[in-house]
């Protein structure tokens, strides 16, 4: 745990995706999973924010960059000028959520080129501390 814990110190920013997570875990490294298929795709250090639904419970993460993510055929436009991608999971085709392809004037976490999941879409899944201390020593 302690390998897990030195890292988080490093990231003070660490946010936890569900709102029915322990508050002594914070520092716990996460990937992040297709609900659908398990397939990874972010991990923890790519989390940049959440975002709640209007039902209050249910919205999307923002992240810097996904793994086995596809941009599919889809595209929307979202507020005035911004256009999204859809983007689907590589191995099951499931819609993730949204890329963001063009943002014309980029604030906070709205750039162009994050990528943008919906909470159903996706489960937290921690990292064992042994193993991101063995990743991190090769």
């Amino acid at each position: 745990m302690a390998a897990a814990n030195a890292q988080c110190a490093n990231k003070p920013n660490v946010i936890i995706l569900s709102d029915d997570d322990n508050d002594n875990d914070e520092c716990e490294l996460s990937t992040f999973i297709c609900t659908a298929c398990t397939t990874l795709l972010a991990h923890e250090t790519d989390l940049l924010g959440k975002g709640i639904g209007e039902d209050g419970r249910h919205g999307a993460a923002v992240f810097s960059r996904l793994l086995n993510a596809l941009i599919g055929p889809e595209n929307r436009q979202l507020e005035e000028d911004e256009m999204a991608a859809r983007i689907l999971c590589t191995n099951c085709s499931i819609p993730l959520e949204w890329k963001l392809v063009r943002v014309p004037r980029p604030h906070d976490m709205i750039q162009q080129g994050r990528d943008i999941l919906h909470f159903s879409r996706v489960s937290r899944i921690p990292v064992d501390s042994s193993i991101a201390s063995t990743s991190s020593e090769n």
